[in-house]
């Protein structure tokens, strides 16, 4: 009972909004505010460009492997435009929402010119998202392979554990999306019905799942490279590989219930984990900056485009 309530008040977005700005205060009060100005002033303008870019092009990139799965013929430009334009929109939404992924409850409106049912837009989005995810953690993993056997950082045995775990989710996929399995016959699993209908669906359509996976995979790296990047422009001294590494712990920072619009626990969590690699918070803060500039930059682009086909609609 008092763990339901709790879920309860933690899904309240007051509650989020409160927790959110405690994190965020009690994180930042650590810090040189004055030190973590200087560093965000040594940043270039070539360093926030390119984010800004590449975050547009994994927008589209995530447009694109919803499109997919959800529409299974060759795709036309229209249908890129506007799959790229509901993910856009997507990020504007998340500046406003309690959850770093609320914009998807609003951009598959974005998608009414293709006429689609929308239990089959649903669905194909939440698949998606599960797609990222599983993306996600494949590159993490693989990074955690590549420092062990190549002797270039020493993962802890908790790591190890989480993500061969996790690894598992991974490779039950890549079953489900290869084999005749029905994972629907599991004692567990045949109680919902949602899940007959995504293996139904999945089954229809399995190069275009595989496709998917491997472009959530390049979207992933994308990330990373932008996270790499901008933690470059303020001080890191971490390689790729450590952020490769990192990165899925960093995803489940953002996805955590206390945050708000993406903020509150993200700071906490990349201060937690890069400190256990050695960034000072000051360093790792002046990233989350970062990070939140761009974030409203392309949610700022993402209106913009949503204004665009509104006005193309309108004519």
């Amino acid at each position: 009972m008092f763990l339901k309530t709790l879920k309860n008040l933690a899904s309240l977005p007051v509650v989020r909004l409160i927790a959110a700005i405690l994190m965020l205060y009690l994180v930042f009060r650590q810090v040189d505010l004055i030190e973590l100005g200087h560093k965000l002033t040594l940043v270039k303008p070539a360093s926030l460009g390119f984010a800004v870019l590449a975050s547009v092009i994994m927008a589209w990139l995530a447009g694109w492997r919803w499109a997919m799965i959800l529409v299974p013929r060759k795709l036309t430009l229209t249908d890129h435009w506007l799959f790229f334009r509901a993910t856009m929109l997507g990020l504007f939404y998340n500046l406003f929402m309690p959850s770093s992924v609320g914009g998807d409850i609003l951009k598959w409106t974005a998608l009414e010119p293709l006429k689609l049912a929308k239990k089959s837009v649903i669905l194909t989005m939440l698949i998606d998202r599960v797609l990222g995810v599983l993306g996600l953690i494949t590159l993490g993993y693989g990074g955690l392979v590549a420092a062990h056997f190549g002797n270039l950082l020493a993962v802890p045995e908790l790591m190890w554990q989480v993500m061969t775990a996790a690894f598992g989710v991974v490779v039950a996929f890549l079953v489900l999306i290869s084999t005749d399995w029905k994972w629907r016959q599991l004692p567990l699993l045949n109680k919902f019905g949602w899940v007959a209908e995504m293996e139904s669906h999945i089954e229809r359509h399995r190069p275009q799942f595989w496709a998917a996976f491997i472009l959530s995979l390049i979207i992933q790296l994308i990330g990373v490279i932008i996270m790499f990047v901008l933690g470059k422009a303020v001080g890191f001294k971490l390689s790729l590989l450590q952020f490769l590494i990192i990165e899925p712990a960093l995803g489940v920072a953002v996805g955590l219930p206390l945050n708000f619009a993406g903020f509150g626990a993200t700071e906490v969590g990349f201060v937690y984990f890069f400190g256990l690699l050695g960034e000072a918070s000051t360093t790792v803060l002046a990233l989350t900056s970062l990070m939140a500039a761009i974030r409203f930059i392309v949610g700022g682009l993402g209106w913009l485009v949503g204004l665009m086909g509104s006005s193309a609609k309108s004519n």
